[in-house]
């Protein structure tokens, strides 16, 4: 009986250990140029967002018209990028799919509409790394 008790007590131990290693991923973006995927729509300026890994930056561009610079410092924060720019003035968010896509997040991202008044980056929108279009 007393093997049983500890034999159990061993399982359930090792049965918690290994759910809180489940949850601790590391997220990650990879230096580069992601573009973003426009494969179901033709638009003449893709956006896309840049990752410099090194200075933890970022620069992101989704209007051609604009003279606004989005460019500033990023955070990972679990499985999202928070790049906000370095005025301060604007943070986007994107949902890291994997080290070679993230997903953008429309809902809690300042608006990317354009000078002309539409919007260039919808929610979900995939960005890929060198996926020059």
């Amino acid at each position: 009986m007393k093997y049983a008790g500890t034999l159990l007590t061993l399982v359930l131990t090792l049965a918690l250990l290994c759910t809180g290693c489940a949850n601790d991923l590391i997220y990650i973006v990879t230096d580069g140029v992601y573009t973003m995927d426009t494969a179901k729509e033709k638009q003449e300026y893709v956006p896309h967002i840049s990752f410099d890994t090194k200075d933890q930056t970022f620069t992101f561009s989704y209007d051609m018209l604009s003279s606004y610079l989005n460019y500033g410092s990023y955070e990972i924060e679990k499985d999202e990028v928070i790049a906000t720019t370095s005025d301060e003035k604007y943070i986007y968010r994107f949902e890291i799919v994997d080290d070679n896509m993230v997903s953008f997040i429309a809902e809690t991202s300042h608006s990317t509409e354009t000078v002309e008044g539409i919007v260039a980056v919808p929610d979900h929108a995939v960005f890929v790394l060198g996926a020059d279009k």
